[in-house]
């Protein structure tokens, strides 16, 4: 076996253990859901205060209005200090005001003159002005039970937890076949990393948005890092050093997802940034740790290492290609192939699951919309690559997502278009040559490549 052969195989291998362990957690999940709650007894909760940090800067102001209406119905508004932080220009902000000031529940609006780093500088300065026992951030767009957040607080004492996060349940007000896709792959998500990996052998983080911690838990680990862009698995690696408990709970929050590939390619190119960003600044910190084990050592980075799968295969693929075209050609194994293909293909049975459970759609319109995400989550892999390379060097900017309307525009993804012409043309050169595994792998993954292409430019 030559050393590019040796080098595919690696890079495939590598994979597979990731799709394997997603759909344990998988299975694992479905014994835990009923565990995940608090007790049924009605044990007192001793009228905590509880701070809602809602960030905004280009929101609908009808949309944080409509948030902090939800929040007032909650049999428990009287414990909510809602503190909104807002970095928009001053004729935005003074509008925002108006329309918060009417409201009976307690809601605090602040305008960041300096508008120093990212959203989590906000999160730190909205929790330098907050007085709560207790902290929950919300993205504008959340919907949830707000009595739930007493509830997961009630879960949090019964554990003895410093956060607990609530379950994310993606929701797309434009039923696109990429919103269904990318909702469904959102829920079966957090099965998998959180209530799947629930319990005291695994490094739980924090979610962006439906968190709640321990006021006190945070102030010892310093609160939010203003220099980060992914909020929530920095704190969340500092408090996974400091051997603190975050705990999973299986109140459900709705987040909405985004609805077309641009938003897609923006959203998970920031979320692998993030991944690599939280290992860089604090890889030595989870390792070196007195306060936890070693296996939830190697779990906290297990979990930071999600999105490598994705472009470790793009990179198996081009070294695939690129050999068509050398002496050092091979032909890859089909055992390879199909044992690749064959995990995949359970996941995708489980992604259908959550999906058929979220949308009431056709059998017809399931396989689609699975074909489609299948393919999306292929495509992006360049740009998911690019960003984790950009993490590393702690090279980048936050990109807010485009939700609803605002991401319905025609999108090129150039790079997706470069590599699919590799692939498919190498796919044909293999098959010439006699090389016909290689060539039905090049071709397979080309054309995942070639149909986001044509996903970018017709979804506005």
């Amino acid at each position: 076996m030559g050393t590019l052969e040796t080098s595919f195989t690696l890079m495939v291998l590598y994979t597979i253990p990731f799709i394997v362990y997603q759909t344990i957690m998988y299975w694992r999940s479905l014994s835990l859901e009923g565990l995940l709650r608090a007790s049924l007894t009605e044990k007192p909760i001793t009228d905590p205060l509880v701070t809602v940090l809602i960030p905004t800067k280009g929101e609908r102001i009808e949309t944080i209005v409509e948030l902090v209406r939800l929040l007032e119905s909650s049999r428990y508004a009287n414990s909510f200090e809602i503190v909104v932080v807002s970095d928009d220009d001053e004729g935005y902000f003074d509008e925002l005001k108006r329309e918060l000031s009417g409201f009976s529940i307690n809601v605090k609006v602040y305008r960041r003159e300096v508008r120093r780093g990212f959203k989590a500088c906000a999160l730190q300065y909205g929790f330098e002005r907050s007085n709560g026992d207790y902290v929950v951030a919300l993205d504008v767009d959340a919907r949830l039970n707000p009595d739930e957040i007493m509830e997961a607080i009630r879960f949090m004492e019964e554990r003895k937890c410093d956060a607990v996060t609530l379950r994310w349940v993606g929701y797309v007000p434009h039923l696109t076949m990429t919103g269904q896709g990318i909702a469904a792959t959102t829920s079966l998500v957090s099965r998998t990393l959180f209530i799947g990996r629930a319990g005291k052998d695994f490094a739980q983080f924090p979610v962006g948005s439906g968190t709640v911690f321990r006021a006190s838990s945070l102030r010892k680990v310093g609160g939010w890092d203003c220099s980060v862009i992914q909020d929530d698995l920095d704190v969340g690696a500092r408090m996974i050093s400091e051997g603190m408990r975050i705990c999973a709970t299986n109140y459900n929050i709705m987040v909405e997802v985004p609805s077309t590939l641009r938003a897609f390619v923006i959203q998970q190119s920031r979320w692998s940034y993030g991944t690599a960003e939280t290992l860089r600044s604090n890889l030595g910190r989870i390792l070196s740790s007195k306060r936890i084990n070693s296996l939830k050592k190697l779990d906290a980075v297990w979990y930071l290492l999600q999105y490598t799968p994705i472009w470790i295969l793009m990179l198996a693929m081009i070294v695939l290609a690129v050999s068509t075209w050398t002496p050092a050609a091979f032909d890859a194994p089909l055992w390879l192939f199909f044992t690749w293909l064959g995990s995949l293909s359970i996941y995708g049975y489980l992604l259908s699951k959550e999906l058929r459970g979220l949308f009431e759609i056709s059998p017809i319109r399931t396989v689609r919309v699975l074909g489609r995400i299948s393919a999306l989550s292929a495509g992006i892999s360049p740009y998911i690559f690019y960003g984790f390379l950009r993490g590393l060097a702690g090279k980048g900017t936050y990109r807010v997502t485009p939700k609803g309307s605002g991401g319905r525009q025609s999108y090129l993804p150039v790079s997706t278009l470069i590599l699919a012409g590799l692939f498919l043309a190498s796919s044909v050169k293999a098959l010439i040559t006699g090389d016909y595994a290689s060539s039905l792998w090049l071709f397979y993954y080309g054309l995942a490549y070639v149909y986001t292409v044509y996903v970018g430019v017709t979804e506005g």
